[in-house]
């Protein structure tokens, strides 16, 4: 047959289309194939594994049984609980199921050297016999040898749980190192307190520690913990409650652990929180650590517990105006004797200005006025003893007019105007007595007069006493008087004549009974030129007199000593010299002035003149030689403190 162009004749090609279908089924064929062959490798490579790691269990199953590895198993010394052998069927087609063993026992992962390796051929399978206990009877390799059982230390575990306002949670602990942790979120500023409660009729305590989380560097740094409050429960009362603990927003922590005894009794924790700005915020337990405190508001606090000391809250006030403030510290009357609290202020230095103790059986203590000029001053409250009792911590602004803190030394003393009222207190303070020391200067010779007034009266049953003291340029006591307590109490000095210069005003107490009352003190100047200046209580320091030139003076008491005063004149050709010496007149016939003249190596000469308060003048002569001559005026057996007036002239 002839093909169609008529060539030979050929053997009949698939079409084109065909071929390629062919190839195509043909490649499926061949994957198929490949991939069912790698299946059934893959599958006799974990055959081999398995009896790989089933032998690997079997010889550690065997060696938690076997009474020959035992020791080698549980540690030297380690004595496994007894038990009846129980046979087990064989079933030689069929492997005990094996947990994964952990990281030491886990076979080497496949390395291209041992792709085409067989695993080597487990050794065959020997009986696992396992112990089955009689009730109540410990397990062990070998029937009827009793053993105790093994006993691992537990590891300490702490539970973490939130914890919500007004729920109590209820739990216990499972051993002397467990701890229960409960953790809250403030999102505003409040007061925080929580109480803790066991009915628990067994000795036991329970240690619960209130933590507040921080960060180490500032935002973004290391989180920490800092210790709040401590609150330790005991068996002895069914509830303990911490007092108010002010905080701010953030995270914090209540850590229940067990205390000495120990005791795994249910306990029932509570916690309640009180939103507000009037609280603390711990932790301020250092000066940089401050809470803020205002004047005319009030601060609520409390006395935390810390294993290493007592609490010590720190406040920061601001004065924009020089004044007075006065500090007023309250809390829960517990009748009883014993310092709780300790309250001091000072200023921007660390100057102590007031400190006071508060016992448990005071309900509040003032400071009283201390008047202070504008700046920045730090109060702190220090706990004494724990005691779970809130405080209230005031500031009140008094005006202005008053002395400034500190002046308790001629350095820092209060300058004073002459006819002013200037207002002061002595303040309470643990370290040293308070001084107020106000300063003054005179422009020329004259005299002055002081005043002081008690604002308030002295506290029932105690009478005190101040003392108020004029010092001389050079540090000399002019003039010292004492003011005792009461409304109404005034002291009026005499006039004590001055030269010009520098002066200062000393206020101190002088009894036992220390007293923080407000006092008033005014000093008025008059420039008077024929006034005798004090000091003048020695020859060296006497007073020049002038012929015809009177000079008046007043004996100003200097407390134990009482004033004397010199004066010095100078004749010039010898005759007779007549002194005249008048005073106001008293009404009575005591004497009140004794006048003596003397000459320059100070012997007296003539007899002294007693003048009587009936007699406001006499009148000596003495024949006197040229020199120099001194006249000494001093009290006679009644002081009196009434203006006098001497003068001299010379006789033919």
């Amino acid at each position: 047959m002839k093909a169609r162009n008529g060539g030979p004749a050929a053997k009949r090609l698939l079409p084109k289309k065909d071929v390629w279908i062919t190839l195509a089924c043909c490649g499926v064929l061949l994957l198929s194939a490949l991939f069912f062959a790698y299946s059934l490798r893959s599958a006799s490579r974990v055959s081999s594994a398995q009896s790989y790691l089933a032998g690997r269990a079997d010889a550690q199953v065997s060696l938690a049984v076997t009474p020959e590895t035992a020791p080698e198993a549980c540690g030297e010394g380690s004595v496994l609980p007894q038990a009846r052998a129980v046979p087990v069927p064989e079933q030689p087609e069929t492997r005990v199921p094996v947990a994964v063993p952990d990281e030491t026992e886990r076979m080497p992962e496949e390395t291209p050297e041992e792709t085409d390796a067989e695993y080597p051929e487990q050794a065959p399978e020997q009986p696992l016999t396992l112990a089955a206990a009689e009730p109540d009877q410990p397990l062990s390799a070998e029937a009827g040898d009793p053993a105790p059982p093994v006993s691992a230390p537990k590891a300490p575990v702490d539970r973490t749980q939130m914890i919500v306002p007004n729920w109590p949670c209820t739990d216990s602990l499972n051993s002397a190192r467990d701890t229960v942790s409960y953790e809250f979120v403030l999102t505003e500023r409040g007061a925080v307190r929580y109480s803790f409660g066991s009915s628990a009729e067994s000795a036991g305590e329970w240690v619960v520690r209130l933590y507040q989380e921080y960060e180490v560097n500032g935002n973004g740094g290391e989180k920490a913990l800092r210790l709040l409050n401590t609150l330790r429960a005991t068996e002895e009362h069914s509830l303990f409650v911490s007092p108010n603990l002010g905080l701010t927003r953030g995270r914090y922590i209540l850590r229940v652990s067990a205390g000495t005894p120990f005791s795994a009794a249910t306990y029932s924790l509570e916690l309640s929180f009180t939103a507000g700005t009037q609280y603390e915020i711990e932790y301020n337990d250092t000066r940089t650590r401050y809470t803020e405190i205002y004047t005319g508001s009030s601060v609520s606090g409390s006395a935390s517990f810390y294993e290493q000391g007592f609490d010590v809250d720190w406040y920061l006030l601001r004065t924009y105006t020089a004044g007075a403030l006065e500090l007023t510290f309250a809390h829960e009357n517990r009748e009883l004797s014993t310092v709780a609290f300790r309250v001091d202020l000072y200023n921007e230095n660390m100057e102590p200005l007031y400190s006071g103790n508060s016992l448990l059986q005071s309900e509040s203590i003032s400071s009283g006025a201390i008047g202070l000029p504008a700046g920045v001053y730090y109060i702190s409250v220090q706990g004494r003893i724990y005691v779970d009792c809130d405080y209230t911590l005031s500031v009140r602004s008094l005006g202005g007019g008053y002395e400034a803190e500190p002046n308790d030394n001629a350095r820092t003393a209060t300058p004073v105007v002459s006819g002013r009222d200037v207002m002061g207190a002595l303040s309470a303070r643990v370290s040293a007595a308070d001084r107020d020391y106000y300063s003054f200067t005179l422009p020329e010779r004259g005299y002055v007069s002081l005043t002081m007034k008690n604002v308030k009266p002295a506290a029932e049953g105690k009478d005190y006493v101040r003392r108020l003291t004029l010092f001389a340029p050079d540090g000399t006591e002019v003039y010292s008087a004492m003011i005792a307590g009461g409304e109404n109490a005034v002291l009026l000095s005499p006039d004590v004549g001055l030269p010009a210069g520098d002066y200062l005003l000393r206020v101190d107490d002088d009894n036992l009974y220390h007293n923080s009352d407000t006092y008033s003190l005014r000093f008025t100047f008059t420039p008077e030129e024929s006034w005798e200046p004090e000091p003048n209580d020695t020859p060296e320091t006497a007073t020049p007199l002038l012929p015809l030139s009177p000079v008046t003076g007043t004996l100003s008491d200097a407390l134990t000593d009482f004033d004397t005063d010199w004066f010095v004149l100078t004749v010039e050709e010898g005759d007779s010299l007549l002194l005249r010496f008048t005073h106001g007149d008293t009404g009575d016939e005591r004497d009140i002035f004794n006048v003596r003249l003397y000459n320059a190596d100070l012997q007296p000469v003539g007899e002294t003149v007693v003048s009587c308060g009936n007699t406001p003048e006499i009148s000596r002569t003495y024949p006197v030689l040229p020199g120099i001559w001194y006249v000494r005026v001093t009290s006679g057996k009644y002081a009196s403190d009434i203006r006098y007036e001497l003068t001299y002239s010379m006789e033919k």
